[in-house]
């Protein structure tokens, strides 16, 4: 059987691969689309096709991985931020943008209005910038960092007239808050336009291990379950962190097992 949603993976699981062996690698495993947000060791995706043009590809590109953060972003940032979107538009036809709150950054305490109020700023500046070049991408916010919970993504986009459509980490939002995922579905699931998978065990620190999928303690038959029930039909990656943590295995081992949980609708 197959999924009622499309699946992919981000490029972070293989990190040095160029962009015909991450599409030659998606094709082989029956995966609809890419994530890119690194190639041949490099996270600046500008500079990548540059040197690289793209040429014919399949299958496609679903989201481009931004490092810009609402709550802290420079004129450099910004400047990084619209080069992708130009290579979004011009060159790979992508159609999200993903964004962070502030990347690397704890969940820690409530965010304060003043903190609220400028991430809005930086996303009106964002889109004003988008729309006089002409640029048709859509930002996404990630739920993670300083936004890992339903509630907080809610909360920036009260100061907003148009909401931000988001990019739902679902590991970050369960690790983080201990949210059940149905709850956290019935809070943003409107807006939520591309979704993240991966499974971890509690770390001897404190911190979190990573695992193979299907063999921590994230609920990913329940996500699926629920995705199924509520008849989501945007893109579900599996976010195999290889560039962050080169101690996992190869995503080549990882994807067989992300598709035994999610590549069946019962």
């Amino acid at each position: 059987m197959s999924s009622p949603f499309p699946l992919g993976f981000s490029t972070l699981g293989s990190p040095q691969a160029t962009f015909p062996e991450a599409c030659a690698l998606a094709r082989a495993h029956g995966l609809g689309f890419v994530e890119l947000r690194s190639l041949a060791g490099t996270t600046d995706l500008p500079a990548h096709f540059r040197q690289h043009p793209p040429g014919t590809f399949a299958p496609e590109v679903r989201v481009l991985g931004t490092s810009l953060s609402l709550l802290s972003a420079k004129p450099a940032d910004l400047d990084a931020f619209y080069a992708m979107a130009a290579l979004a538009h011009d060159t790979l036809r992508v159609p999200y943008l993903r964004v962070f709150g502030e990347a690397g950054a704890p969940f820690g305490p409530e965010l304060s209005t003043a903190q609220l109020a400028a991430a809005a700023a930086t996303v009106r500046t964002v889109r004003e910038r988008l729309a006089r070049e002409g640029w048709r991408v859509e930002v996404l916010l990630e739920a993670h960092d300083v936004f890992s919970s339903a509630d907080r993504c809610l909360a920036l986009n009260a100061y907003l007239d148009e909401p931000l459509a988001l990019l739902w980490d679902s590991h970050h939002t369960w690790r983080e808050t201990g949210e059940p995922l149905a709850e956290t579905w019935r809070k943003i699931g409107p807006r939520v336009r591309h979704i993240h998978y991966k499974d971890s065990v509690p770390g001897p620190d404190g911190g979190v291990h990573h695992t193979l999928p299907g063999e921590g303690a994230f609920p990913g038959e329940a996500l699926r379950e629920l995705l199924v029930e509520v008849g989501y039909r945007g893109g579900l990656s599996l976010e195999w962190e290889r560039l962050w943590h080169p101690e996992l295995p190869p995503l080549e081992e990882a994807l067989p097992l992300f598709l035994g949980i999610f590549n069946h609708a019962a």
